[in-house]
């Protein structure tokens, strides 16, 4: 079983917004905080991967987001 977010992550993403919402990758952005969120999930072609690296790299040269957390607990696998 995963861990439960603490009190302060749990506000901190009620805050953000969705900036793109794809079957492969979620965005969201806490702008105040400049955090970028990705949260990957299901099995990730390197397409996917590709196209979802680069969304996140665009995000955060066009917003300014300074942190990432890039989460991969929803993965169920990828190709190689």
């Amino acid at each position: 079983m995963a861990a439960l977010p603490s009190r302060g992550l749990t506000r901190e993403l009620n805050k953000c917004v969705i900036l793109a919402d794809l079957p492969h990758l979620r965005l969201s952005g806490n702008r105040q905080q400049r955090r970028l969120y990705a949260t990957w999930r299901g099995y990730l072609t390197a397409d996917q991967i590709k196209e979802g690296a680069g969304q996140v790299l665009s995000l955060i040269r066009e917003q300014g987001y300074t942190h990432l957390l890039n989460d991969n607990s929803l993965v169920t696998g990828m190709d190689e």
